[in-house]
Order: C-alpha cells, then structure tokens, then sequence
C-alpha cells in the first residue's frame, strides 16, 4: 500500500484525482452564475444547508484521496490537510464569487463551506468503512491495484 504522492496509476488518477477535480469544477461553475433563476428562490432558501452539503462532497473526495490505501480508519495529517485544503478552496471560491455581477463573498457561506468539509472529515471512517455500497467499491479498487 502506497503513498498518496507515489503511487498514482492512470485507475488511482481516475478513481480518486478525476472526481476530485471534476467537483471542484462543478462548484467554480456554479460560483460563477451571476443570478440564479427566480424559480429556484425557495431552493436559495437553504442557502447554508447547501453550503455544508456541497463542501461535505468536497471534504469527502480530498479524504479519500488523502487516505486512499490506508488501513487506519481516520489519520491527523490527512484529517488536517483535508480541512485546511477545503479552507483554501472555499475562500478562494468565495473571493471569485466577488467578482460575479449578482454575487458576493459572505463570511457566513465561508463559515458553512468550512463546517461542510469538517464533517465529512470526521465521519469519513464511518461512510468508507461502515456503509456496505461505499466499502465494496472503495475495497474493489484497492484489491484492484494491489492485484494489477
């Protein structure tokens, strides 16, 4: 079982970078409208719930990838890169947003985007080890590389 920064086969880059990658991309999109459409107000209403979910998302995919070969079930450094990666990533994403015509930076969005990524840091043992659909896929692809 390798290191993160060692071991990056073209199935590791796709399994555990390209998602990564491409959510990031999603959220930078998103950032980037500069009115959503009135008929999603009601949806805007649980603007921070949002927040907390999509950097959950966030927060889970940088884990995975911090952790991925690992058999400890949660690790400090990881854990710390992890929140520390999704702090950089939120504020910048909320200092992008300023320069949107329609939006603008909020501290409280921040602070969402930061409780987001924080929880899926500490319960990322219990969704990769203990919910059955997430431990078969993460466990086929390790069995994988290690065989191949």
């Amino acid at each position: 079982m390798g290191n993160v920064f060692c071991t990056f086969s073209v199935k590791r880059i796709f399994f555990y970078v390209l998602p990564l990658l491409f959510y990031m991309l999603i959220i930078f999109s998103l950032s980037s409208i500069s009115k959503y459409p009135d008929v999603c107000s009601w949806f805007l209403s649980l603007d921070k719930l949002i927040h907390a979910i999509e950097y959950y998302l966030l927060g889970y995919l940088i884990m995975r990838l911090l952790m991925m070969s690992s058999t400890r079930a949660f690790s400090w450094i990881p854990a710390l890169m992890t929140i520390s990666l999704g702090f950089i990533f939120a504020a910048s994403d909320e200092w992008h947003q300023s320069f949107v015509p329609g939006r603008d930076m909020s501290v409280f969005d921040l602070f969402a985007d930061i409780l987001g990524v924080s929880l899926a840091v500490f319960t990322y043992p219990f969704v990769r080890y203990k919910i059955g659909v997430v431990r078969k896929i993460e466990n086929s692809m390790e069995k994988e590389e290690l065989d191949g």
